[in-house]
């Protein structure tokens, strides 16, 4: 059985979570759904569990957490979750924070009044999107969406 010590000498401390962020292939887990004990808990539990984490609460300290809520939990399950369903959440915080900045820098070309600023904007956010896709190697192994893209980054440009 695990203990705290064991999680904290064996878990190998993780890196900034953009670090982390940057060693997966896309932002998200586009595997199978993740189908651990904290994956089946409702939303509302999971953020709650990742924003401890993300706090820097111990396993011990978000076991006992839980067991007052009367769900209990292990430090296996915290661990394996740290490293799979957490990271996914850290993405998504990250990618909402990066579309919020963007609907910001483009809500300036709407309160302009001029459409056509409005319109060169959102034709710069969408190749500026399809080349990040593009250069991240997502659709190396899709060659008919890798076209297609292709095509509409050119109609685009």
């Amino acid at each position: 059985m695990n203990t705290e010590t064991d999680i904290t000498e064996t878990d190998p401390q993780p890196a900034t979570p953009e670090a982390e962020a940057a060693s997966k292939e896309g932002f998200l887990n586009l595997g199978p759904p993740r189908n651990g004990k904290i994956a089946k808990l409702s939303k509302e539990l999971r953020d709650l569990l990742n924003r401890m984490l993300a706090d820097g609460d111990t396993g011990a300290i978000i076991i006992d957490r839980f067991a007052e809520l009367g769900i209990s939990l292990n430090h296996e399950n915290i661990s394996n979750w740290r490293h799979g369903g957490y990271v996914d959440w850290v993405l998504e915080q990250d990618w909402e924070v990066e579309m919020k900045t963007q609907r910001k820098s483009a809500s300036v070309f709407l309160d302009t009044g001029d459409e056509t600023k409005f319109q060169q904007a959102v034709i710069q956010l969408a190749v500026t999107q399809i080349f990040k896709t593009l250069k991240k190697g997502r659709l190396s192994n899709d060659p008919s969406n890798y076209t297609r893209l292709l095509n509409a980054l050119s109609r685009h440009s």
